[in-house]
């Protein structure tokens, strides 16, 4: 998996005790950063699309899905309703996880509110979806319509133009930005701002609609996405990669 900073990789290394989780650079014969604290005994790792945790399901006990920050840290256990999970996958705004459940040769669908599960909603709740007895899966893959930010490179100087697409997405939205976490506006591609200090920022892009999806079930947020940039100052030396 890509971390969020586009410069690393978050692998399982198998040659240490728990197979943890570990931040390797991005290049051939990269070296290892740093291991994920708290990442030990997980299966089935998977980063949300917003880029703040992975989902994972615990190798120890498969009735436990976990949700983890993604520099590591104390994970979020919330046991599942009946049964074991087998695969796991995120909704494309990071809101809800879509888990793939087994019992008795019976396979099915649980998609929990992750928002919930990580201490950010209220209790967290389960929704099933079955499949008829015959039917079984190899794997999950949850899809939808996104925003699309494309890599943005370092920028020279105080300002910043970030272009970035809503075309997939249903009419009568709302397109906010957030820049480091807060609230710009209302806004259209491509994202201007000025007066930026040197270092990194993070851009978040939002799609908001009023009414549908029901709040109590999906929330008022449809679709987000977020990239950093790297503001230098002028004259300031221009590093290898400031893409996220």
């Amino acid at each position: 998996m890509w971390h969020t900073d586009s410069n690393t990789l978050i692998v399982q290394d198998t040659s240490l005790t728990g197979n943890p989780l570990v931040r390797i650079e991005a290049r051939a014969q990269g070296s290892r950063i740093g291991i994920l604290p708290g990442s030990e005994g997980m299966t089935m790792p998977a980063l949300s699309p917003y880029g703040d945790w992975i989902a994972f399901i615990s190798a120890s006990n498969e009735q436990q899905i976990g949700f983890l920050p993604i520099d590591g840290g104390t994970p979020m256990l919330t046991g599942v309703p009946w049964g074991t999970a087998s695969a796991i996958s995120w909704d494309t705004a990071g809101n809800r996880l879509a888990v793939v459940m087994q019992d008795a040769g019976r396979e099915w669908v649980e998609v929990v509110d992750a928002r919930a599960a990580t201490g950010n909603g209220s209790d967290v709740t389960w929704n099933s979806a079955y499949l008829p007895s015959s039917r079984h899966f190899g794997d999950i893959v949850w899809q939808g319509h996104s925003i699309v930010i494309a890599p943005t490179p370092t920028t020279l100087g105080a300002s910043v133009s970030i272009p970035f697409d809503t075309s997939s997405l249903r009419s009568g939205g709302v397109v906010q930005c957030y820049l480091d976490g807060e609230y710009y506006g209302t806004c259209a591609s491509p994202f201007t701002a000025s007066g930026l200090a040197g270092g990194t920022h993070s851009l978040q892009v939002t799609a908001v609609w009023s009414g549908f999806p029901p709040a109590e079930s999906y929330g008022t947020v449809a679709t987000r996405l977020h990239r950093r940039v790297t503001v230098l100052g002028l004259g300031s030396y221009l590093p290898r990669c400031g893409c996220t």
